[in-house]
């Protein structure tokens, strides 16, 4: 999900005249530290947990990656609608032929 968030947004910078890296490399990042936290967070709770055979233990690692999706989906769109909204970028050749620059 977060390649082709990456792939997508880099394509739609790329067409409003934006080159910056971090434009492509952010959902990356996020969907790289929410995977750290839910295993973090899956191991922890399954440390304090043990094998007490809880049913919550059996169901926390899919509640967990329900959880994990959701919020990647949610960061995505967020950050789609601010790609969306960039103005396009004026290039230096288009403002040197308006006699600007």
């Amino acid at each position: 999900m977060a390649l082709i968030a990456a792939l997508v947004f880099k394509a739609e910078a790329k067409r409003k005249g934006y080159s910056s890296p971090r434009i492509w490399l952010s959902p990356l990042a996020v969907a790289g530290v929410i995977s750290l936290v839910v295993l973090a967070l899956g191991g922890v709770v399954g440390k304090l947990l043990g094998q007490s055979g809880s049913p919550l233990l059996a169901i926390y690692p899919d509640i967990l990656g329900f959880l994990a999706i959701m919020l990647q989906l949610a960061w995505i769109t967020k950050a789609w609608g601010q790609i969306k909204a960039l103005p396009p970028r004026k290039t230096r050749e288009g403002s040197r032929e308006n006699g600007e620059g």
